[in-house]
């Protein structure tokens, strides 16, 4: 990695964003680009690229945490549907390479 990655600079808090949840292995912000309102970003806090290079652990955290949003976004929200995405490299539609689900309403 050439440059410093972008999500490790927001999980560190040298670049703002807007929190919405954090555990010890995640970081939950609302997306600064946000498809719907309400989409959310879930990022492990270790860097990892790939959703085979995160550790069995810090998925599991990231499943729990998307399922507490997720019930967020229909407790609070009133959202019926929405999308639980995860892409992996650039040809797949990972624009930051860093280890993140997508949680759109």
């Amino acid at each position: 990695m050439s440059e410093p990655c972008l999500f490790c600079r927001i999980i560190r808090g040298e670049i703002p964003a807007s929190r919405v949840g954090e555990t010890g292995r995640t970081l939950a912000i609302l997306d600064a680009f946000p498809a719907s309102e309400g989409h959310v970003l879930i990022l492990t806090k270790e860097h990892h690229e790939l959703l085979h290079q995160v550790p069995a652990e810090t998925l599991a955290a990231l499943a729990a945490e998307a399922g507490r949003l997720s019930r967020l976004l229909v407790e609070r929200l009133g959202v019926k549907d929405y999308n639980l995405v995860q892409n992996n490299g650039a040809a797949a539609g990972q624009a930051v390479p860093h280890a993140h689900w997508h949680l759109i309403p």
